[in-house]
């Protein structure tokens, strides 16, 4: 007898324990206290989305992964350089000649001018002499659009893990006593969550065939400026192969040859005129098909990546 009441005791003892644990009684009928309870976690979540609550880790960090996300994107621009051996010549990223990107994707490859070449010539099936194939420009696009993919992926689920950690801090705080809830509630941003992946997927489809705009002007300026570029520097190497200089990338406000011709133009009364605009005086290019397809995919990408 003595032991069986000393092992009631115990039981006893931690039964009370536990009643003790047990939070208190609601003060309100259940329902209501459910609802107020959602709605006090929906407005302190809704102010750590939009930036408003004292806490602004969700903001900010959200705002680093999509300055990563940007760069990502960026770094899958074409490395298109209009020369017979692109590989000793430095990258082109800009029409200024002033940018070079510090971060290319692994996954972009050096093209130069026999490398659009062999695309154009691949593509061709029935059509007329002097027309490059669509298939062609659009063979190149995908080769970018690809990826997009791995950055866009990468970027939504740092998200979600940033997401986790603050939406499991507010789920525990207003529903922690109400098991059944806080499960649900988890059971929904994970529901949320897939929804968001599927959101990721759909737009980047859209990104595939066909490859169209409205933004037709910007595309079309921008294919100019390219093309303009590409002759310019391609004119560059073979005069600085002529004078042993090596001026390849060089800005257009470096260019004195350039800025001469400029200035006597001026002075004979044509202008204003820039240096991309003396692309047009240059001789016919017998890689002229080429330079197109460069200038037309590198325009598209500056418009379909923004």
């Amino acid at each position: 007898l003595p032991r069986l009441r000393e092992d009631i005791d115990k039981l006893l003892a931690q039964c009370n324990k536990d009643f003790d644990a047990l939070p208190p009684p609601l003060a309100n009928d259940p329902q209501i206290e459910v609802l107020g309870r959602v709605n006090a976690f929906c407005d302190v979540f809704k102010s750590f989305v939009n930036g408003s609550h004292e806490d602004k880790r969700l903001a900010q960090r959200n705002r680093a992964l999509y300055a990563i996300f940007k760069r990502d994107v960026r770094g899958t621009a074409p490395d298109f350089r209009p020369f017979e051996e692109p590989e000793e010549c430095p990258p082109l990223d800009d029409t200024e000649g002033k940018m070079t990107l510090t971060e290319r994707d692994p996954g972009v490859k050096v093209m130069g001018i026999y490398d659009i070449s062999k695309v154009i010539q691949d593509s061709i099936a029935w059509e007329l002499p002097n027309n490059v194939p669509y298939q062609a420009k659009a063979n190149l696009i995908a080769e970018f659009v690809k990826l997009w993919v791995a950055p866009s992926e990468r970027c939504l689920a740092e998200i979600n893990d940033v997401l986790d950690q603050v939406i499991n801090t507010l789920i525990n705080i207003h529903f922690g006593r109400f098991k059944v809830l806080e499960g649900y509630v988890g059971i929904q941003v994970d529901i949320c969550k897939a929804l968001a992946k599927k959101a990721v997927k759909t737009a980047l489809d859209l990104e595939s065939t066909p490859y169209y705009t409205q933004n037709t002007h910007y595309l079309q300026t921008l294919s100019e400026k390219w093309l303009a570029y590409y002759k310019v520097v391609r004119h560059r190497r073979k005069i600085s192969r002529e004078d042993g200089v090596e001026m390849i990338g060089v800005p257009y406000d470096r260019e004195p040859r350039e800025l001469i011709a400029l200035r006597a133009l001026a002075q004979a009364g044509y202008g204003p005129l820039s240096i991309p605009d003396l692309a047009r005086l240059l001789p016919p290019d017998p890689y002229e098909k080429e330079l197109i397809v460069m200038a037309d995919i590198r325009a598209y990408y500056h418009v379909a990546y923004k």
